[in-house]
């Protein structure tokens, strides 16, 4: 799992997007406001893995202007449904 966890986390920092290691509770390990400005070493890296369940991506400058939207619709699948199509065809148009 950590190999898996530093191999993702290189693709993606690779293609110039900023990430931060997450615990089990998906909350940054280290502090996040550290990567909207730089890109996690490959020390850091190394010493977080022991301790990380999961990958975030940090969006914004850093990231190319990356932008992500995030929906939870958690007791209502049809929401959802309907919520995905409407942005796909707002990207379309």
């Amino acid at each position: 799992m950590r190999s898996e966890l530093i191999y993702t986390a290189g693709v993606y920092l690779s293609e110039g997007i900023s990430i931060t290691l997450t615990d089990s509770r998906k909350v940054s390990i280290g502090a996040w406001k550290d990567f909207q400005s730089r890109f996690i070493t490959q020390d850091e890296l190394n010493e977080r893995a022991a301790k990380a369940e999961g990958i975030a991506i940090v969006c914004g400058k850093v990231s190319g202007g990356l932008e992500v939207i995030d929906v939870d619709c958690r007791y209502d699948k049809n929401k959802m449904r309907i919520v995905l199509l409407a942005m796909v065809i707002y990207c379309l148009f």
